[in-house]
């Protein structure tokens, strides 16, 4: 919550982009939650390459709570 109040979109997109799945709801979220242009790509990216299936679906998640279909 603390990142996105700070607008930190450099290190809410690292941790998302880190792929850990037991930070994968909360890094998609702050991810969501930002809502930028960069931060809603990569969400994508991430809902479509993610290693683990855990963080494509927390991904998916946000992106179709942001009213976008990946």
């Amino acid at each position: 919550a603390a990142l996105v109040l700070e607008e930190d979109e450099a290190s809410i997109l690292a941790g998302l982009r880190a792929g850990e799945p037991h930070e994968a709801a909360a890094s998609a979220r702050a991810a969501r939650l930002l809502g930028g242009e960069a931060a809603l790509a990569a969400l994508g990216e991430c809902a479509e390459s993610a290693a683990d299936e855990a963080v494509r679906a927390a991904c998916r998640a946000e992106l179709e709570r942001a009213g976008r279909r990946r």
